[in-house]
């Protein structure tokens, strides 16, 4: 008992790969936490360096721990494999690479059981380098309806804040009973996805206004992320947009608020366009003249990119300008820091 209420088991699922460097540091920052009834559920998805002799000596320590190797299949794939292992009444996620602040857990769930939400999210700090800048999206901390949190998220859908995993705790009676997994295909966005699909099952969003975790972005870790894409990455990088745009009109549609919606929805296409025509003009610099040229065609021809556009017209070039110019000054920072090339 903690305060005369009854701890509910929570289950962390931990996604391993060649991680040693960094899963000393997250595996300590959960097993502190003070919230002691949770279970550590940490998949190995094949690592080939000292991850596995790491993870398993933690196990012998630690009875709250439960480690699992499997072949390697991908973060979906492990993540899928906590999911069907987990026992708790709640589930909450974290990257192998980042780490719990202190008191997360029970932070997240003491805000689960006080607001008798089905999602509670909390905000994050992201470490670069050795500097630790806050989360810049700044949403106010109350309780939400799915509707009005899902209307939040067109402020932003391609942000972590709303698109990840870690920064939130589950119900697994939902996740159980709507057969909730994620789809190992994705190849991006498969957070979100997972997100999504879970809002569609829920009808209440906790936000907490603390910075409960720190998320590691110096790492390549997805696609959405590396350095020096080619114009296969960014094929395949559209398509699994694709996927994550379906699903975002389906939850939509499903909470019957798409209508009211849909300009809204259609930014995360604008989004995706001004992203790309920048990285051709600034980051493109390895490609061949035929590829660019081919990919540039493709965002001026793209029937769906298009569409949005066309619904958009007059804004386009503001919003492009003014994000050419933080984007600008965000390389310009990470040159500054040592983390990104010239």
């Amino acid at each position: 008992m903690e305060g005369g209420r009854r701890k509910h088991l929570v289950s962390v699922i931990l996604p391993v790969y060649n991680n040693e460097s960094t899963i000393q540091k997250c595996i300590e920052s959960v097993l502190r936490q003070n919230y002691k009834k949770l279970e550590l559920i940490i998949v190995d998805d094949g690592s080939q360096d000292k991850t596995q002799q790491i993870c398993q000596a933690y196990g012998k320590k630690d009875q709250r721990i439960i480690y699992q190797r499997v072949m390697h299949g991908g973060v979906a794939r492990a993540r899928n494999y906590g999911l069907l292992r987990a026992h708790g009444q709640y589930i909450m996620f974290v990257d192998a690479d980042d780490f719990y602040y202190d008191g997360m857990i029970r932070a997240m769930e003491r805000a689960m059981e006080k607001s008798g939400a089905d999602l509670t999210v909390c905000t994050y700090h992201k470490k670069i380098g050795n500097y630790c800048i806050p989360c810049t999206i700044r949403e106010k901390a109350k309780l939400y309806t799915v509707e009005e949190y899902l209307k939040n998220t067109l402020k932003d859908p391609g942000h972590h804040y709303y698109g990840v995993v870690w920064n939130k705790i589950f119900r697994r009676s939902i996740v159980r009973d709507n057969t909730l997994f994620f789809d190992k295909d994705a190849g991006l966005g498969e957070d979100f996805i997972f997100n999504l699909d879970y809002l569609k099952c829920i009808r209440k969003v906790q936000v907490i206004g603390k910075h409960l975790y720190c998320y590691d972005c110096t790492k390549e870790k997805s696609l959405s992320r590396k350095e020096r894409k080619t114009i296969q990455d960014v094929w395949y990088e559209y398509e699994s947009r694709r996927k994550i745009f379906q699903t975002y009109v389906e939850t939509f549609q499903i909470k019957g608020i798409y209508e009211m919606n849909q300009r809204g929805i259609m930014h995360y296409w604008i989004s995706f366009y001004i992203r790309q025509k920048y990285h051709l003009e600034r980051e493109y610099v390895n490609w061949k003249k035929k590829d660019k040229k081919t990919l540039n065609d493709f965002l001026e021809q793209d029937e769906i990119i298009q569409g949005c556009v066309k619904e958009y017209k007059g804004q386009i070039e503001k919003e492009k300008r003014l994000f050419f110019i933080k984007q600008d000054i965000k390389n310009k920072i990470k040159m500054i820091l040592g983390i990104l090339k010239p």
